[in-house]
């Protein structure tokens, strides 16, 4: 994958990738290859006014990361997926600025933080199958993210989804966002169309 992103359009708009580095995505074999994606489309678009994308990676905890450092970013030893705080920290590096936020993840809501122990610093909470707190917790992110003006394109590497999964990424269609099922052979193509679709918008 390697082509130039020119259209000066692609300049002025924010944009944020999202690596779920939990232990389910390397046990299932799609870490690698979600790390080399996240890392070519971090590469080739071009952050507003100079600089870098912002990347965030999230297991348990969600935290920024350098997009130099996604290359060679290990897998979390934490098998849960905490999205909804992804999503969150994402808003906070778009500053109010409208966008894209770019997931690779299974998008299995297994780990959420409630709001009371948020505000208190505790641990997130595992559960497997993911909780309804928990699936609610990740539809009201991305809902607000939208209303933020933020639009999430999924790419999912789960294409029979089980039900808690579903119902989050109905949450990022209906705010506008792409789904796009993806396994470990077919990413990267999917991931080039993805991009040059984008850059002829």
């Amino acid at each position: 994958m390697n082509f130039s992103v020119g259209d000066s359009r692609w300049w002025t708009l924010a944009w944020c990738l999202l690596l779920d580095r939990s232990l389910s995505m390397m046990m299932c074999g799609d870490y690698e290859v979600a790390r080399k994606c996240a890392f070519d489309v971090a590469r080739q678009i071009p952050a507003p006014f100079g600089g870098f994308v912002p990347v965030v990676a999230f297991a348990e905890h969600a935290e920024r990361v350098s997009p130099g450092d996604v290359a060679d970013l290990p897998y979390a030893m934490t098998y849960g997926a905490n999205l909804a705080a992804a999503v969150q920290v994402a808003q906070q590096q778009m500053g109010g600025k409208r966008g894209r936020l770019v997931i690779f993840s299974h998008f299995e809501p297994t780990c959420f933080t409630p709001p009371a122990k948020r505000r208190s610093g505790s641990q997130p909470i595992f559960s497997f199958p993911p909780t309804p707190e928990a699936v609610h917790a990740t539809v009201e992110a991305v809902v607000l993210a939208g209303v933020m003006g933020l639009v999430i394109d999924a790419f999912c590497f789960d294409n029979k989804p089980p039900p808690s999964t579903a119902e989050v990424l109905s949450a990022v269609a209906a705010a506008g966002g792409e789904i796009l099922y993806v396994s470990e052979d077919d990413c990267p193509g999917i991931v080039e169309d993805y991009l040059r679709a984008k850059w002829m918008e």
